[in-house]
C-alpha cells in the first residue's frame, strides 16, 4: 500500500521499498531467496512486514550484535 503524506493508504498501491521489489518479481513469500539482490534497507523493511515488526525489534533489543541480513539468513536456511 502507498502511504500518503496524511498518513493515509491508497488500496492497491505498494509502498516504497515493496513496490521496487515487486517489479524485480521478489515478493514476500520468496523473498528470503533474494537476499543477494537486496539491500540491507530492503530486508529491514521485508522482515518488518513478514515477522512483524514488534517481533523484529524485541529481537534487535535482545540481540543487538545481529543484523537483520542474518535473521533473514537464518529464516531461510531453517
Amino acid at each position: 500500500m502507498l502511504i500518503r503524506k496524511d498518513g493515509k493508504r491508497i488500496p492497491g498501491r505498494l509502498m516504497s521499498p515493496f513496490r521496487e521489489l515487486n517489479e524485480r518479481g521478489i515478493t514476500r513469500d520468496n523473498y528470503h531467496l533474494h537476499l543477494d539482490e537486496m539491500t540491507d534497507s530492503e530486508i529491514t523493511a521485508m522482515l518488518d512486514w513478514t515477522e512483524g515488526k514488534e517481533y523484529m525489534d524485541e529481537m534487535r533489543k535482545a540481540y543487538p550484535q545481529q543484523t537483520d541480513r542474518t535473521y533473514a539468513e537464518f529464516n531461510r536456511d531453517f
